[in-house]
């Protein structure tokens, strides 16, 4: 079942061996209450010449004497609507694993069809066949979404959308309220209400789209930007071959406002898997501000 999962994972870096830019990579400390129970790795990329856009997501997550392993790598178009093209999601909860494989194709009327194989542990493996609604896109690009409305990310805004669930291959309908531009630990940052899949999260998400913290209250969980990515995996502990193999390396975790102000007098951040770094690509439709700057008290 390990090399199940291996495999996966090689497959998914051998679809991950041009060079891009590098947007944001970053580590994240996840928390119940008080208690540290596991961290994130996210990656996005640029492919300009294919114009695309890359997702690599991995969470690890260890409570209650069960470890939760996934992993993430999605694609999408850099159309106005972020069209998808393909994902893989891999995870492991105990012994017992997952993996959905999706392809997507345009069709007549802006329509998108889905393809996908999902794999389950002790299970014979499901075909999806769907025909998505224009517009639909994977809730991993939801900020560069937001980020690609004409006027940018703005305060006392809504917008309703539907997204595809990743780790079941479903869409779900979701909303966002952007409720105010406010500090978050010394950082300027949007402080967003997101409801998908009849859940809702608290996000402070700066103005080129890198989460700052996801909070979902009713769960008491938290997942934070840190600078530090021993901070983040602490003794949930770092399993280094699928890391590796996932990424390319082990992610520095660098290419983030927080680790940007905490590093910046120390540190020279250098390219990873040859992406340039870079903020978000000119000419492609999104729509920026200055990056913003922490206020003078120390986040």
């Amino acid at each position: 079942m390990v090399q199940t999962i291996v495999s996966a994972f090689i497959l998914i870096f051998s679809l991950n061996a041009h060079a891009r830019t590098l947007l944001f990579e970053g580590y994240y400390k996840i928390s119940s209450g008080d208690q540290h129970i596991g961290f994130a790795i996210s990656r996005y990329e640029f492919d300009g010449k294919q114009k695309k856009f890359y997702s690599t997501q991995f969470t690890k997550l260890s409570s209650a004497g069960t470890e939760v392993i996934e992993s993430l790598n999605a694609v999408s178009e850099s159309d106005d609507f972020m069209t998808p093209v393909s994902y893989k999601y891999v995870s492991m909860v105990g012994k017992d694993s997952k993996i959905i494989d999706a392809k997507f194709t345009k069709s007549a009327g802006d329509k998108i069809k889905m393809s996908a194989v999902v794999s389950e542990s002790g299970k014979k493996p499901i075909k999806i066949l769907n025909d998505l609604p224009p517009k639909v896109f994977l809730s991993t690009f939801l900020s560069y979404r937001l980020l690609k409305s004409p006027k940018g990310i703005q305060t006392k805004t809504q917008e309703k959308y539907a997204a595809i669930a990743e780790e079941d291959g479903q869409v779900e309908n979701g909303s966002v309220n952007i409720m105010s531009e406010e500090k978050y630990k010394g950082f300027t940052a949007f402080k967003i209400n997101n409801s998908f899949k009849k859940n809702t999260f608290l996000s402070y998400l700066t103005d080129k789209g890198e989460a700052l913290a996801v909070i979902v209250n009713d769960a008491r969980l938290t997942s934070e930007l840190v600078a530090d990515k021993a901070e983040a995996i602490g003794t949930v502990g770092i399993p280094e071959s699928v890391i590796k193999t996932l990424f390319g390396s082990t992610p520095r975790g660098e290419k983030n406002i927080v680790s940007h102000y905490f590093k910046r007098d120390t540190q020279t951040v250098t390219p990873q898997n040859g992406g340039k770094q870079e903020g978000f690509p000119a000419g492609q439709g999104i729509h920026i501000k200055n990056q913003p700057q922490p206020s003078k008290e120390e986040p």
